[in-house]
């Protein structure tokens, strides 16, 4: 019999494919988005894309209930189209438009009218009034403007950052304590606060397990799938993960999230990897040693 000498990359991918099969067999019930989940696409139910929108807020509704209202004269709605999300996610996308073709709003919502995009044409990048508002006044008004156009205001203090002349406010989604990478809500606005666009992404999530394993745990599992020579470089982190096909496979987006433990390490020659552990079982999900 011909010995087959394996690389350690090789050794890991074969072990977290046997582990993987038994911790995958049941993959937990899916959990909508907090606002409910995506509708069925205009296609899956055999309607036309104005159809499918019908349930959306009229983009000219938006538009009034905007902190600083649009100049509604002249402008024209191009009629709204039915789009998917990267994730997935069914969406109404509707534009409004000037004389001169330039685009003054744009929406994209879910088809029960959550607004999941929102984006503003011909904001002053200086701010006209003169004001130039503070981070917490900056807070203040994100919140008055989620609220105005009925977008849920998240808790907790938002991390803010300048950008091309604009404000970013940027509140991360997390769920049973662990982070949704990715995930929140984001308000781009003016120096005097002026709305420029908001983002709302919300993945959908797996079941979380009835009983979360511990760091250390996680760290010891992880341990026992390393080939000689590598090691474990960092702390255990929990949060929910994508779940990739394999080794090196970009993450499905679609798929519902995991709860897991993402363990980093680096191999005897100090390429480094990822094992992702579910939270629950600590049977592997997913490994990577390209990130």
């Amino acid at each position: 019999m011909t010995n087959l000498h394996l690389s350690p990359r090789a050794t890991v991918l074969i072990a977290v494919a046997l582990l993987s099969a038994a911790a995958c067999a049941a993959p937990p019930t899916a959990l909508a988005p907090s606002d409910g989940a995506a509708d069925p696409s205009s296609e899956a139910n055999g309607t036309s894309g104005s159809l499918a929108g019908a349930s959306a807020r009229p983009i000219r509704t938006i538009a009034l209930t905007l902190l600083e209202p649009l100049a509604l004269a002249g402008l024209v709605s191009d009629g709204g189209t039915a789009i998917s999300s990267e994730g997935g996610e069914a969406r109404w996308l509707e534009r409004l438009i000037d004389a001169q073709g330039r685009e003054r709003l744009a929406v994209e919502s879910t088809l029960i009218g959550a607004i999941r995009r929102l984006q503003r044409g011909g904001v002053p990048l200086d701010a006209p009034s003169g004001i130039v508002l503070s981070n917490a006044a900056l807070a203040t008004r994100a919140a008055a403007h989620l609220t105005a156009l009925g977008v849920a205001v998240p808790s907790g203090v938002p991390a803010i950052t300048a950008v091309a002349g604009r404000q970013v406010l940027s509140w991360a989604r997390r769920m049973n304590g662990a982070l949704v990478p990715g995930d929140g809500t984001r308000v781009v606005l003016a120096l005097d606060g002026a709305l420029v666009g908001l983002a709302v992404d919300s993945s959908p999530l797996g079941a979380a397990p009835s009983k979360v394993r511990t760091a250390s745990e996680a760290l010891t599992a992880a341990t026992t799938l390393l080939p000689a020579g590598a090691t474990i470089t960092g702390v255990a982190v929990l949060g929910w993960i994508a779940p990739a096909l394999g080794a090196g496979d970009e993450e499905q987006t679609s798929a519902p999230r995991r709860l897991a433990w993402r363990v980093r390490g680096s191999f005897a020659d100090g390429s480094p990897f990822e094992i992702d552990l579910d939270a629950g079982s600590l049977g592997p999900l997913a490994w990577d040693w390209a990130r």
